[in-house]
């Protein structure tokens, strides 16, 4: 009887090792941190366009690229993600950001919560199935100053769960966001700094990671627009180097195509993807192949509400703003900051 429950523990401990690395992993890097689901993109539209958001940041995304963004919005937004990922594990992201006018400035504020987890059987019914669970809570303020500067913070509440074994810590991001000129913005960010994660009998630590991005407006009339940007990240502790490069076209402010390039100095991967926005609501999708580890779908939904505020409490130095310059407008107002023209 005891050679059984140790051959099924042992079984068991083999199974939370062999979750812990698919669920951890990113681009099929080694394992470096205690909670590595935290690097996985998030967004169909920043995946669209090789990772390269970091700069951009001006939806509902924001939460989790650049906190900062939350402060360029013009009304509140709801977001949600659903990517099927590696190994049928299911990745979920629900957001909601609100900015709020405070005179010549902006306040924004924003919350979120990024789930990923799968249940398998590898025993054929010999043992209960093994669940494994990913969880993060966070909350976000930013405030942009005299519409050039957006700074952000977000602190978050991290939870691990695999085949009971539980872990938690807590972390933060900042990030900054710079509008030199027209068209040009700049950002950048120190992400995941905080607690170690103690799981089962080690603690690691956070991905930390810090990230510089860059996005420029080449096209923008009436009809068509499009954008250019670019992402470069390092994860301290592990001494990983990453990037990507990427565009989106808008035509008409309702169609949008995307591509990007992606990866590290190891593994690279192009990225695809097309928006719909109609009224209120913008549907995203976007595609990454991952080798012989599979590919990615991502699908997401952002739901805009009430009217764009009013043109001098966001806009940027002259043409530029992060409405007019990045995201699709809705049909209401006539304004001078169309998201996509």
């Amino acid at each position: 009887m005891h050679l059984f429950q140790r051959f099924f523990r042992d079984l068991r401990v083999s199974a939370v090792v062999f979750v812990f690395f698919i669920s951890g992993g990113v681009w099929g890097q080694a394992l470096t941190s205690g909670a590595d689901f935290l690097k996985i993109d998030n967004g169909a539209r920043s995946q669209g366009m090789g990772g390269a958001f970091t700069g951009v940041a001006d939806d509902v995304n924001a939460l989790i690229w650049n906190p900062a963004g939350l402060a360029l919005l013009d009304r509140p937004e709801f977001g949600y993600l659903r990517m099927l990922y590696l190994s049928d594990i299911a990745y979920n992201f629900g957001g909601v950001a609100v900015p709020i006018p405070m005179g010549p400035d902006n306040l924004g504020l924003g919350a979120g919560v990024i789930n990923l987890g799968t249940t398998f059987d590898s025993t054929g019914g010999l043992v209960p199935s093994i669940s494994t669970g990913d969880n993060a809570f966070f909350f976000s303020v930013a405030y942009r100053v005299q519409k050039i500067l957006s700074v952000g913070i977000t602190g978050k509440y991290i939870m691990r769960n695999i085949a009971g074994y539980n872990a938690s810590a807590f972390g933060g991001d900042i990030g900054v966001l710079v509008t030199p000129g027209e068209k040009f913005r700049i950002g950048a960010g120190l992400f995941n700094v905080g607690q170690q994660v103690q799981f089962i009998s080690s603690a690691d630590p956070l991905p930390m990671t810090g990230r510089l991005g860059l996005s420029y407006k080449v096209l923008a009339i009436p009809q068509l627009s499009l954008l250019l940007a670019a992402d470069g990240a390092y994860q301290i502790q592990g001494g990983i180097i990453s990037g990507g490069v990427g565009a989106e076209y808008w035509y008409d402010k309702t169609l949008a195509v995307r591509v990007g390039y992606t990866g590290t100095t190891d593994s690279q991967h192009l990225t695809a993807g097309i928006g719909v926005n109609i009224s209120m609501f913008q549907v995203d999708y976007a595609f990454a192949p991952m080798g012989t580890l599979g590919d990615t779908h991502r699908l997401s939904l952002i739901v805009r509400l009430g009217n764009e505020m009013a043109e001098g409490l966001l806009a940027a130095p002259s043409a530029f703003s992060a409405p007019s310059a990045f995201l699709p407008s809705l049909p209401g107002p006539s304004s001078s900051y169309s998201r996509r023209g």
